[in-house]
C-alpha cells in the first residue's frame, strides 16, 4: 500500500507541479521517488471519500473512480538556523490534491493534521517552498494557514536572484518562495515544560534553606 501511494504521489505531481519544478530546478522521477521513499520522509495521505460518505460541495469527488486517494502531505523534521540558532522544524516538501477532490478542505486538513504531528514531535514551526507562479497555493498558505514569507527567503537575498525565463514569467522576481509559521506546543509539552519550571524554580529555594540550616548548626 505504501508503494502503491508512492507512485500515486508522483503521478500527481506530474498533474500538478511538474512544470514549474523542471523551469526551476529541472526534474527526474527517480528522484522525487527516491526522495518520498526516504527514511526521512514522512508521507500523509488523504483517503477520498464516495457515496454517503462524500459532503454534497465535492460530488466530483464522490463519483470519483480512480485511485483511493484524495491528497497527500510529503513532510521531513530538520534542522533549520531561525534567529541565528539552530531549530527544529517541519519542512514540507510537497502537497497536492487530486483535481476531483479540490475546493472540499482536502488540503487544509492535511496540513492541520502535519502541523499536529509536527508539534507533538516537539517542531517549532513548519516551512515550506511555494513557486512565484502559483500565486493560488501561496494565498492558501498565507490566507488560510497562516504562513509568512521566511527571513530566509530568496527575495532578502538579491544575489540569488534568478535569470528571467524563455517565457518570460517570473522576470525580475525569485522562482519561489519560502514560507514559514511558528507552532504552539501541544498541551502534553506545555504541561511538560510548565512542570519542569516549576521543579526548577524550586531548586535555589531548597538549596538556599539547607544553607540555612547549616549555617544555622
Amino acid at each position: 500500500e505504501r508503494v502503491a501511494a508512492a507512485r500515486w504521489a508522483l503521478e500527481l505531481m506530474h498533474e500538478s507541479i511538474r512544470s514549474l519544478h523542471e523551469a526551476t530546478w529541472g526534474w527526474d522521477d527517480t528522484a522525487k521517488l527516491a526522495e518520498i521513499r526516504h527514511a526521512d520522509s514522512r508521507l500523509l495521505v488523504a483517503e477520498a471519500t464516495s457515496g454517503a460518505d462524500a459532503t454534497p460541495e465535492c460530488e466530483g469527488e464522490a463519483s470519483r473512480t480512480g485511485p483511493p486517494y484524495a491528497g497527500f502531505v510529503l513532510v521531513r523534521f530538520v534542522e533549520e538556523e531561525r534567529n541565528d540558532e539552530p531549530t527544529p522544524v517541519c519542512y514540507v516538501y510537497e502537497a497536492h490534491v487530486a483535481a476531483d477532490a479540490r475546493g472540499c478542505g482536502v488540503g487544509e486538513a492535511l496540513m492541520r493534521a502535519a502541523e499536529r504531528a509536527a508539534a507533538g514531535a516537539g517542531m517549532r514551526a513548519c516551512m515550506l517552498t511555494v513557486f512565484r507562479d502559483n500565486p493560488r497555493a501561496a494565498r492558501f498558505y498565507m490566507s488560510r494557514l497562516g504562513y509568512a514569507v521566511d527571513a530566509s527567503s530568496p527575495e532578502h537575498f538579491p544575489e540569488m536572484r534568478i535569470a528571467p525565463r524563455a517565457d518570460g514569467r517570473n522576470t525580475g522576481e525569485h522562482a519561489y518562495q519560502i514560507l514559514s509559521k511558528d507552532l504552539e506546543p501541544t498541551l502534553e509539552q506545555a504541561l511538560g515544560v510548565a512542570a519542569m519550571a516549576k521543579a526548577l524554580s524550586s531548586v535555589p529555594e531548597r538549596a538556599s534553606t539547607r544553607a540555612r540550616r547549616a549555617r544555622a548548626r
